[in-house]
Order: C-alpha cells, then structure tokens, then sequence
C-alpha cells in the first residue's frame, strides 16, 4: 500500500481558514437574527404602549367630565343632603374636614373628594357605574398603581393624569405572547441558517462567546503554525503526522 502525502502546513493552514469562516459566518447570522427580531418586538411592544397612552388620555378626560358635573352641581346650588349626585355617581356626602382632589378606586367602588367652601365633598360611585367609567378597549387594562408597582416594569403602567390611583397598562397575555413570538422566531431563522443552536440561545450571551472561542482557537492554532515556518518556533524539527 502505497503512503499517502503527509499534512503540510498549506493543508493546515486551510482547515483553519475555513474554520474560522464557518464560525465567522454562524456569529453573523446569529448577531443578524437577534437585531432583526429584537426590533421587531421592540415595535410591537411599542405598539401596545401606545395604546395604553391612548387609553389613559381618554380614561383622563372621562375622570374630568365626572368631577366637572360635580363642580358645576355644586356651583348651581345643588343640596347634598337631599338631591341625588351627577352621573356617574351613586352617592354622595359633606364633611367639615378640608381635603385635597383625590381619585381613589377600589374592587367595588369609584370615589372622587374635592374640596367644596369650607369641607369636603366625597362622591361615589358603585361597581357598576365605576366599571363603565374605567371601561378599557381590549389589549389594556385598568390597574391601581400600587397593584402595577407589585407586578413590575413589564409590562409598564402609564399613570392616568389628574389622578396617582389609577394606570393603564398593555395586557399581560398579548405581552407575554409577542415574547413568546421572539424566542421561538429567533430558534426557527437560526435553524434555518443550518447553525447549530443551543436552547439557551433565548438568552443571546451564552451562543455567542462559545462561537468567539472556537475562532480564537483558531486563530492561535495558525499563529503557531506562522511562528514554525519562520522558524521562530523551538520545536521546529518535530514531524507532522502522517496519513496512512
């Protein structure tokens, strides 16, 4: 059986080459994949968050026209102890205390106090008439700001103005799923780049560095390869295995 030609350095040098390409072209494709998706959820994550301001603004002017009625019943001599309170609300009382504007809502009820002469006037309004008043357009939700504080800063609360209580926030099934959508389309376009891709390629830093380290190695393994054939490498003179 006849020998066959030994590994030169050229042949080596090749097999690094095109290492280094292959790796080189996989980080790319990965780096490609992970802008592109990342801008696409950046934009339907915006879009939800425009919503929800548009719904705050517009549960702000309602929250307005209420305490308007309110204000202009009581400019008009309207009796508290004995006429009934504008729409929206239920109910309403006279103390002696003085008080600040202040919106609070609760599971059952909506509550508006605002000063009025020398007391404070607390109007009411019962589940019902509160849930048409806070009535959000599907994809958001009414949240009290102590209860979005809990949850977190995804997905965000907007703060309806003119009131500390109460915020309007993207629902949280329509931003868990537009996640969701991310991570699964990042596994799809990645495979179909043929590249080999962990499951914790969800979390992008950990696909990365590992591609990073096979090019260095590479990289050092054909620096070694420069150092010998210039014979600045000591062991010169040790043989290249043979392919037999």
């Amino acid at each position: 059986m006849t020998r066959a030609r030994p590994v030169t350095l050229k042949h080596l040098a090749v097999t690094v080459l095109v290492v280094v390409l292959v790796n080189a072209q996989l980080t790319w494709w990965i780096i490609f994949v992970l802008r592109e998706n990342r801008t696409r959820l950046g934009l339907e994550r915006g879009r939800m968050i425009a919503a929800a301001e548009r719904e705050a603004d517009r549960l702000a002017r309602r929250l307005e026209q209420a305490e308007l009625a309110v204000s202009t019943a009581l400019a008009a001599g309207a009796r508290i102890e004995t006429e009934p309170p504008p729409a929206p609300f239920t109910s309403w009382s006279w103390a002696e205390q003085l008080c600040t504007r202040q919106w609070t809502a609760g599971p059952v009820e909506l509550t508006l106090r605002m000063p009025a002469g020398a007391g404070c006037v607390t109007a009411t309004a019962t589940a019902a008439a509160a849930e048409r008043v806070l009535a959000a357009d599907p994809g958001v939700e009414v949240v009290m700001q102590a209860a979005s504080a809990a949850v977190g800063a995804t997905p965000p609360a907007i703060a309806v103005e003119g009131t500390a209580a109460i915020a309007v926030r993207p629902a949280a099934a329509p931003w868990s799923a537009a996640l969701h959508g991310y991570r699964h389309r990042i596994l799809m376009m990645v495979s179909e780049g043929k590249a080999t891709v962990p499951t914790q390629l969800y979390w992008s830093s950990s696909a990365v560095p590992a591609i990073a380290g096979v090019g260095a190695c590479a990289v050092c393994i054909l620096a070694l390869l420069l150092l010998r054939r210039r014979r600045l490498w000591p062991y010169r003179n040790v043989k290249l295995h043979y392919l037999q």
